[in-house]
């Protein structure tokens, strides 16, 4: 079901502690998480770099890749995202592992659409040309931000993304419901680098505002993750919400649905 981690700060910061030396970070969640499952099928870790998503990805397991920490050592970023993948649809490849990039924006998402793999046309049906043909790789995942992507157009603005992550999350819970053992899960997080919408639907999410340490001023920065990568500081997102992180890191919290 993977295991993702976003920030977003007013300053660059490294990553190297989130993703590879916190007690829980990312690299541990990738052979056992908290429920002891891992996440074994490919990594990514997606950043900003002069205003334009960067990305590394690889179909080795994280904590067997060198490259992984490698990566997250050597990248300051104000706006990063990270994901380890426990492959549900799609094939374990590079095509399939996220984060997904596309023109500013950067997508990942923890979960799965029940009911894609047997008839992904009810998705596909949304998505109008060209961005139905821009599908990278097989996933529900991938078809999910294209909807997104189309449904967004030039628009960059906080409350248009909001809105759109929102209401298409709702919408796609509603049109691949799952069953009560095994319900769709929805957590995803969209930023173009300075708005970063993030969802709890069916998953786990955690979220932390930190304030450290800088040269002319303190830090402020807005992390969310699947699992807390440590103990403190972090607090539960209420199921069902979105999290829609402005450019002056300032946090709207508000029901899907509501």
């Amino acid at each position: 079901m993977c295991r993702f981690f976003a920030l977003r700060a007013d300053r660059p910061v490294g990553l190297e502690s989130f993703l590879v030396t916190a007690p829980h970070a990312l690299v541990r969640q990738s052979c056992c998480d908290r429920r002891g499952e891992c996440h074994e099928n490919g990594w990514g870790i997606g950043w900003y770099a002069d205003g334009r998503p960067q990305r590394v990805r690889s179909v080795r397991p994280a904590a067997q890749d060198p490259l992984f920490a490698e990566t997250a050592g050597r990248i300051r970023a104000t706006t990063a995202i990270a994901h380890v993948r426990q492959a549900s649809v799609g094939a374990v490849a590079e095509r399939n592992c996220h984060p997904f990039t596309a023109g500013p924006w950067t997508f990942a998402h923890n979960g799965t659409l029940e009911g894609f793999d047997t008839d992904p046309d009810r998705l596909r049906r949304l998505i109008p040309e060209p961005y139905r043909s821009s599908v990278e790789g097989e996933t529900d995942s991938a078809q999910v931000f294209q909807l997104l992507l189309a449904r967004l157009g030039d628009r960059r603005d906080a409350e248009t993304v909001g809105r759109v992550v929102s209401e298409a999350v709702a919408e796609l819970a509603a049109l691949y419901p799952g069953s009560e053992k095994d319900p769709t899960r929805l957590n995803v997080v969209l930023t173009d680098g300075e708005v970063m919408a993030v969802t709890r639907w069916g998953h786990s999410l955690s979220s932390a505002v930190w304030h450290g340490p800088g040269r002319a001023r303190r830090t402020r920065m807005v992390t969310v993750a699947s699992e807390p990568p440590s103990r403190d500081g972090w607090a539960d997102v209420e199921p069902r919400t979105l999290l829609l992180i402005h450019n002056d890191l300032t946090v709207t919290v508000r029901g899907i649905g509501s």
